[in-house]
């Protein structure tokens, strides 16, 4: 859904399409039209399943925030961008085993080739409406790339799992000058399951780790810009660099949850 805010004339020249920010009379649908083929097999062992797809987005909604003032006034404000018409083209892969002596491993992958369908309109430093040229450049926020893998045991007692997410990079403006690096993050649970005791069904012991190897990296691009690095327009005059923003991911951390059912 786009924010609330989006649906709100704003007050200043909005750099992807001319119109008002943090909201804009410019706001218009999101319509999708998509073509999927795929097989998926459920055994007494294996299960796997792929699918190919294609998808054509008109008007496709970007939620970002724009920042504005300077210094200490600045202010952010959540909107939702007119990221124009994208195309959408890829494959999700999937595997995993039914428990085999108490372990089942999981690996799922998903390949991505998204473009961008038309230019972007812009503000020039003059205040001239005009266009960039991002026809046939990738799409933000779209890794060409994601992988997931996982290790699960139960036993009916002991239990725990052990997962790995990777994400490739993803552009984090229009004209492909700035990308968010890829990333990936490796987290584990370790738990003891008890039998019934007085009123209590199964009690349980848990230790949730989460980042175990302390990766320290960007985990998503909070403000999306049109470019990030100075550019020249269409009609020849300058467009201003607007560098994204991003968000840190959490580093190491363990919990502890004791629970039970009644």
């Amino acid at each position: 859904m786009p924010s609330a805010s989006t649906y709100f004339r704003g007050f200043y020249n909005n750099p992807w399409d001319g119109t008002g920010y943090p909201g804009g009379y410019n706001t218009k649908n999101e319509y999708a039209i998509t073509e999927e083929l795929g097989f998926r097999h459920y055994g007494s062992l294996l299960n796997f399943a792929v699918s190919l797809y294609n998808i054509n987005i008109t008007n496709r909604n970007l939620n970002s925030v724009i920042n504005m003032g300077s210094g200490a006034n600045t202010v952010a404000y959540q909107t939702t961008l007119n990221g124009g018409g994208n195309t959408l083209r890829g494959a999700d892969m999937e595997f995993s085993t039914r428990p085999w002596h108490h372990f089942s491993p999981y690996v799922s992958a998903s390949y991505l080739h998204a473009s961008e369908d038309n230019d972007v309109s812009v503000v020039t430093e003059n205040g001239a409406i005009s266009t960039i040229h991002t026809k046939g450049k990738t799409a933000v926020l779209a890794p060409e790339w994601m992988v997931n893998a996982a290790l699960n045991y139960d036993d009916g007692h002991i239990f725990g799992s052990m997962r790995y997410h990777w994400t490739a990079r993803q552009w984090a403006d229009e004209m492909n000058t700035e990308a968010l690096p890829a990333h990936g993050q490796l987290d584990l649970t370790l738990g003891y399951r008890m039998n019934n005791v007085w009123y209590l069904k199964h009690p349980q012991i848990q230790l949730n780790i989460y980042n175990l190897g302390d990766f320290h990296y960007l985990s998503g691009v909070e403000a999306i810009t049109t470019n990030a690095y100075q550019t020249t327009a269409a009609n020849g005059q300058t467009v201003a660099q607007n560098s994204p923003a991003y968000y840190v991911a959490s580093t190491f951390a363990a919990m502890v949850t004791v629970s039970t059912g009644f």
